[in-house]
């Protein structure tokens, strides 16, 4: 699975790099490379993709990262209380994306007491592979 995707929009349309892009559903990732007709999206499933996020239900922080099928939540403390089904949002701390989109649900939760982080895995919410139109967030 690719962790980029081209759009047919570029400079010419007023697009620059780390622009978020989203669909109605939520996050898809940001603007890599712009050229004068067609742009580079690195998807947040990448693995150099991070991106700040909150838990929506107590709004615990956390950063997300790309891990090609899926992400993984950050820097964690084992005491935070963050369950499978959480939806996480974007929390704008980033500076790119717009606090409350919609990013990803926690998908799994693993305690680690040795290390007093958790590890938590979290699919995105966006249907990446089957994505057939996207918005950029012109700032």
């Amino acid at each position: 699975a690719s962790s980029t995707i081209t759009i047919n929009k570029g400079s010419d349309d007023g697009i620059r790099k780390n622009m978020a892009v989203v669909t109605s559903d939520g996050v898809v990732g940001k603007v890599q490379v712009v050229l004068a007709g067609t742009t580079k999206v690195i998807l947040l499933t990448d693995p150099g993709s991070t991106l700040a996020v909150r838990v929506q239900r107590n709004r615990e922080e956390g950063l997300l990262e790309g891990k090609l099928v899926n992400c993984a939540l950050k820097f964690v403390s084992f005491y935070a209380d963050i369950q499978e089904g959480d939806l996480l949002v974007t929390s704008g701390l980033d500076g790119i994306y717009p606090k409350g989109l919609a990013v990803a649900k926690v998908h799994k939760v693993t305690k680690h007491e040795a290390i007093a982080f958790q590890t938590i895995i979290a699919e995105p919410v966006v249907g990446l592979s089957r994505l057939e139109e996207a918005l950029v967030l012109l700032k």
